[in-house]
């Protein structure tokens, strides 16, 4: 919906095969800035039959995090600006959120993902996908990684999630990205993993409970229990050895020092300046899951 990147003729041109297609539900992904009143009442007008999904890629709702540690700059005032326009234009909003995020911990990330679920179902979403974080190369992740400021997330993590929310929120949740998918110009990557003896099992019922709904794959999930799952729970017991904004100060020194030499030190006071500001309003948030 950013006409800077599909201009309007060519998302026109692509409704209009989409609206001969035996398709019920078009779904496309943008930018929460891009979505309009508008441009949502145009594009319903040129599949008339069939429902209009929009997918926002906010990754959490925490600020803080999505801006620090994901460097997306958007407000949870902009998102919900985004969803409500959405609802109000008779559309269905999708929501992505990402499971792993840099400099949080692993106890860190699935108590924000919560959070943030949480926050979305007030909203009014009830379609939330999960996307556990792979570390791609040529990516800030792949960077942090080298540097050991960086640990992927296992793919109990996604479990651990999915069975910790009662079954009314779950049935909210979808997942993609769950397993290394090949695509064109597709960069080396490292997926989220278990260990061997058990990545089909998990892989499998994941996919299951995907297709069926059915809670006893999510049973079956939690009743697994591997030495790969006990280092995850081990991992999730750790707290962090210092406060999340020294972190990420560690995390962007060592990237400046890597990549940009001289750029930390020359801006260093400007940005332990903005992070504690920006913390400190974090901080004052109810039931903000960071602090």
């Amino acid at each position: 919906m950013d006409d800077r990147e599909v201009s309007p003729e060519a998302r026109r041109g692509i409704f209009a095969v989409l609206e001969t297609t035996p398709v019920e539900r078009v779904l496309l992904e943008t930018h929460p800035l891009s979505v309009t009143t508008e441009k949502i009442q145009e594009l319903q007008a040129l599949i008339p039959g069939k429902s209009l999904g929009i997918e926002l890629g906010i990754e959490t709702m925490a600020d803080f995090a999505r801006k620090w540690c994901i460097n997306k700059q958007l407000t949870k005032q902009e998102i919900r600006h985004a969803i409500a326009t959405i609802q109000a234009a008779g559309a269905i909003p999708y929501v992505n959120l990402l499971i792993g995020t840099p400099f949080l911990s692993a106890a860190e990330c699935l108590r924000e993902t919560r959070a943030s679920i949480e926050a979305l179902l007030a909203l009014g979403v009830r379609d939330i996908c999960l996307f556990p974080t792979h570390v791609k190369e040529f990516t800030v992740v792949e960077q942090l990684a080298r540097l050991n400021l960086y640990q992927p997330l296992p793919l109990w993590a996604l479990v651990e999630l999915l069975v910790s929310v009662p079954p009314e929120t779950r049935c909210s949740l979808y997942y993609a990205w769950v397993t290394d998918v090949d695509h064109p110009g597709k960069p080396v990557s490292i997926p989220p993993r278990t260990g061997a003896e058990v990545y089909a099992d998990v892989v499998s019922l994941l996919y299951a409970y995907l297709a069926t709904r059915d809670d006893e794959q999510i049973a079956r999930l939690a009743a697994l229990r591997t030495p790969c799952r006990d280092e995850f729970c081990t991992r999730l017991a750790q707290k962090p050895a210092s406060p999340l904004p020294q972190r990420i100060l560690e995390g962007v020194e060592a990237l400046c020092g890597s990549a940009l030499p001289g750029h930390f030190e020359r801006y260093k006071q400007e940005i332990i300046q903005e992070i504690t500001n920006d913390w400190e309003i974090a901080c004052q948030e109810t039931h903000h899951q960071l602090c």
